[in-house]
């Protein structure tokens, strides 16, 4: 993926989290995303992968801003927030698989 140009971003896990619930990860990935809007600029558009609907400020925000290129469902199970974006901007991962891993 990068060689076609994307920027990837992870999330790190300690060990010590493995099987328990990390309430910073959404406000760490929302603040990696708007440092980048705000500070690098490097960039043409955001690809999101997720069902939670804690980041629908965020993709109204990017959407408004032109820099959301889509939000990508891991299934179908995703939050109703999501109903109103339009096709074009949402889809879903039916099989995704990252060669190498």
């Amino acid at each position: 993926m990068q060689k076609a140009g994307f920027i990837l971003e992870f999330r790190e896990h300690h060990s010590a989290m493995s099987g328990k619930k990390k309430g910073n990860v959404d406000v760490d990935i929302v603040f990696q995303i708007m440092r980048r809007l705000i500070e690098e600029d490097d960039f043409d558009k955001i690809v999101l992968v997720t069902g939670d609907g804690d980041y629908i400020k965020l993709v109204k925000y990017l959407i408004e801003k032109a820099r959301l290129k889509k939000i990508l469902f891991p299934n179908k199970m995703f939050s109703s927030l999501y109903r109103k974006i339009q096709k074009d901007t949402a889809g879903i991962l039916i099989k995704f698989k990252l060669e190498g891993c």
